[in-house]
């Protein structure tokens, strides 16, 4: 109700106050995203493990459009319901074309060999998996 549809930057906008407002929401804004936005290149193919609601997705495909909007990110959800949640939130911020959130364990993507190439990887999903899931990734990374 607070975010204007098609807008990518009022919806991150409305997470990063929702977020504020309630300290629950696990986003960490502010220093989170000023990461992001500073190590992307143009043409990034990003992976995301963990996606929760959209909000570091939003976040670097904004930045890829401000880059060229050559860029794509891929995010992998453990979770059916957060999975669709994000579609929504992605969706509705009009950048569905941009990111393709992908239902299931990181390592199962990996392993399949759809995800390809891998220019940025974050991992944000549960910590007790980052070795393994860092360790069945290497061989995607890209050189650069």
């Amino acid at each position: 109700q607070r975010a204007t549809q098609g807008d990518i930057d009022s919806v991150i906008k409305t997470i990063e106050q929702f977020a504020e407002e309630r300290s629950w929401l696990k986003i960490q804004g502010d220093d989170k995203r000023l990461l992001l936005e500073k190590n992307l290149r143009p043409t990034d193919r990003i992976v995301e493990f963990g996606c929760y609601v959209g909000y570091s997705s939003l976040v670097m495909a904004r930045r890829l459009r401000q880059l060229g909007g050559q860029g794509s990110v891929t995010t992998c959800e453990v979770d059916a319901a957060n999975a669709y949640i994000a579609r929504g939130v992605i969706a509705f911020a009009g950048a569905e074309g941009e990111v393709q959130v992908r239902v299931g364990c990181a390592s199962d993507w990996v392993a399949t060999g759809q995800l390809g190439e891998i220019d940025v990887l974050l991992m944000d999903h549960r910590g007790t998996i980052y070795h393994d899931d860092l360790h069945a990734t290497e061989p995607s990374l890209s050189p650069q």
